[in-house]
């Protein structure tokens, strides 16, 4: 599909070179250039908003795999923890930890609000259904975090995307079940904030000409 939207953008009469990637992808090679990964060569970029996705870049190269989803970490499948149902499959970390499905849990224990603006407010204020629902999305992102780690032997994981600002308590909750992986080389990951908020995207595209060395 990659290389198919890219002939007929190529075949639109522009005569310019086409180069296309996801945005996962692109994400993860902005923090490399200029954000939160900048001389780290073991990365995964996160984005968690209204689905998840993400990118790798392994020993200084990025994976994308033959055809070009390699980095789809919202559909880790994530231990006990189940959400509702995302492309089929209610135990895919975008089913539970999501922005839309975070507020879908919450609202099944009985918040009233609607959106994600809705439960960080919440959070702020105290509520205890949002609490909840923010630890939950957190062990579960962590969880997968580590299995990927587990898998990749990664350094960092930098993590965009609006819901991931609903509050900084997130990340804490990611951070503590890393902490408590049995193996040491998991428990060195670090999972820091996007460095570049909204114009990740942007700086990626950019990357995907100014950075193609780094392409496979």
């Amino acid at each position: 599909m990659r290389d198919y939207i890219a002939s007929v953008v190529a075949d639109a009469g522009l005569g310019i070179p086409v180069t296309l990637e996801m945005d996962g992808v692109a994400i993860t090679l902005a923090e490399h250039w200029v954000g939160a990964a900048q001389g780290v060569d073991n990365v995964m970029g996160m984005v968690i908003s209204t689905g998840i996705g993400g990118g790798l870049i392994v020993g200084g190269r990025v994976i994308t795999g033959p055809t070009g989803n390699a980095g789809h970490i919202g559909h880790i499948e994530v231990g006990d923890i189940v959400g509702e149902n995302t492309f089929g499959n209610p135990s895919a970390l975008e089913a539970m930890a999501s922005g839309p499905h975070t507020v879908a849990w919450a609202r099944q224990q009985g918040f009233t609000g609607t959106t994600g603006e809705d439960l960080a407010a919440a959070y702020a204020a105290g509520d205890e259904i949002a609490r909840r629902a923010i630890a939950r999305t957190g062990e579960a992102v962590g969880r997968a975090i580590a299995s990927a780690t587990a898998l990749l032997d990664l350094e960092l994981v930098a993590i965009g995307g609006g819901f991931s600002h609903a509050t900084p308590d997130l990340f804490d909750h990611m951070r503590a079940v890393i902490a408590n992986h049995y193996f040491p080389y998991v428990r060195k990951v670090r999972i820091v904030p996007s460095a570049l908020s909204s114009e990740g995207p942007l700086i990626g595209a950019a990357a995907l000409i100014h950075r193609a060395h780094l392409l496979p």
